[in-house]
């Protein structure tokens, strides 16, 4: 038991680097919740222990979505965006743990309802699932193969520290990057790659891998064109 505790206190600050810096006007919530959590632990209170780690996760990942979120790029004219989607998981084992934080949001062309949806996820697991794709993509002879191909199209991206490719064929187009145990994601629902593009290109890349490397930076700010 106390190494699944100790396991997912380690869990818990996978995620430190994006969350809000602390109020000097008092203690940090989740470190007080934390402590809390290990005193009631070695006191043999094992449900009162979970319950308050249970606290200090939710609040991590309430404030980690809420700095993912600030990446969004704004709604072009004639589009608006949807509300954002959370959502978000943490576990531990005796072997370690892992966590899962993701935001989403949908932005709705109001012409044709065409819309794109873009999805910033917090996960080193979720990203070791993409690395075959990854190494293969890293290539060169891969690319010019698939491309030749005219089946479907790859272009990769390598910017500000961020690995992925954009993807397109007939009726679909779709992007991926990872940084850092971040990924981004994007997809059209017409497959019109110049509005992906559009969109791909408002999120700031630069910003994002900023934060995930604990340095300080400021939310986007992407003018309505």
């Amino acid at each position: 038991m106390s190494r699944i505790l100790t396991a997912l206190v380690a869990v818990l600050m996978l995620s430190q680097p994006l969350l809000a810096e602390t109020p000097a006007s008092g203690p940090d919530p989740v470190e007080t919740l934390v402590a809390g959590a290990l005193k009631l632990h070695k006191q043999g209170k094992t449900a009162e222990a979970v319950e308050q780690l249970q606290q200090a996760i939710a609040l991590m990942q309430k404030t980690l979505q809420k700095g993912l979120a600030s990446f969004f790029p704004a709604a072009p004219a004639g589009w608006k965006a949807g509300d954002i989607e959370s959502s978000a998981m943490a576990s531990a084992t005796d072997s370690g743990g892992g966590s899962y934080t993701q935001v989403s949001r949908t932005y709705t062309r109001a012409a044709d309802n065409v819309t794109v949806r873009i999805s910033i996820t917090n996960s080193p697991m979720l990203i070791a699932a993409h690395q075959a794709a990854a190494q293969a993509y890293a290539n060169p002879q891969m690319i010019a193969a698939i491309n030749q191909s005219g089946e479907r199209k790859i272009e990769l991206v390598r910017q500000e520290g961020w690995f992925g490719w954009i993807e397109s064929q007939e009726g679909s187009a779709q992007a991926f990057a990872a940084c850092k145990g971040c990924m981004v994601t994007a997809n059209v629902s017409n497959g019109e790659l110049a509005t992906l593009k559009r969109f791909w290109g408002a999120i700031d890349f630069k910003g994002l891998a900023a934060s995930l490397a604990g340095a300080k930076s400021l939310p986007p700010k992407v003018e309505d064109k």
